[in-house]
């Protein structure tokens, strides 16, 4: 996984909008590049995998920040299961 800085006033705008930059990066990127979805797909689940690592680290010393992950988690894998066809609402 790479490691990339986004701009503190571009960082705000996203959070702002309740946009996760990792998430939306990697939907730009794949969509602006035109990455095979299968490969996006594995993006998204790779993202998902950290978020659900770190919420699992965290869940003993600030259970706060690990329900935080598990909720971007939930936010990276809802998408893929509309788009997968696994969930009609």
């Amino acid at each position: 996984m790479l490691t990339i800085t986004i701009p503190s006033k571009i960082a705000e705008e996203l959070a702002r909008r309740g946009i996760d930059a990792e998430t939306y990066i990697i939907d730009l990127l794949s969509r602006n590049l035109g990455v095979d979805p299968e490969i996006a797909a594995e993006a998204h689940v790779e993202l998902a995998l950290k978020y659900l690592e770190e919420g699992r680290g965290l869940i003993d010393r600030d259970p706060v920040q690990a329900s935080e992950k598990l909720y971007m988690l939930l936010r990276v894998v809802k998408p893929w299961r509309y788009i997968m066809g696994l969930m009609t609402s």
